[in-house]
């Protein structure tokens, strides 16, 4: 009995960690390499922190499609370095408010309906020597990073 009790704990146990492991790998910054020149990255449930950090280590200008609360999370933090940002597209509000610090800094504002818009604008936006960042942490994250993959599939071709 106490056999078969431990080998039900230890299964439990390996479920969980496979189950972690999965959902770490789908979540984790990922290289996507090269669109039109462009460096191209995903990130899902990321912290507004760790954007921060990544935005300013980045060695080209950015432009970065995502959700509107990870954007105003991490565009209204203090120490943010907004020096290589050429671009922010927000894919679920038509509207978000920025300080003034911040829409100075940045080329291009756009705020849209839906994923499928945002990857509309990138085409425009496109150039050498420049990093495509695509973030999402709302509900239906997957359903975001099945679209934006979905697009790489269709126009890496």
């Amino acid at each position: 009995m106490n056999k078969k009790t431990d080998i039900q704990v230890e299964s439990r146990l390996l479920e969980a960690r496979r189950k972690s492991l999965e959902r770490m790998n789908s979540t984790a910054m990922r290289s996507h390499g090269k669109l039109w020149g462009m460096d191209v990255f995903s990130w899902f449930l990321p912290d507004s922190e760790l954007i921060a950090n990544t935005l300013s280590a980045f060695p080209f200008p950015v432009i970065w499609i995502g959700n509107k609360s990870d954007m105003l999370a991490t565009l209204q933090g203090e120490e943010i370095d907004l020096s290589n940002m050429q671009a922010v597209i927000c894919f679920d509000a038509h509207v978000f408010e920025l300080s003034d610090k911040v829409i100075s800094q940045i080329t291009y504002l756009a705020g849209v309906k839906d994923v499928a818009s945002a990857l509309e604008m990138v085409s425009s936006l496109q150039g050498n020597q420049k990093v495509l960042l695509f973030t999402s942490s709302r509900e239906n994250w997957e359903q975001d990073k099945q679209k934006f993959e979905a697009f790489l599939a269709l126009v890496k071709v």
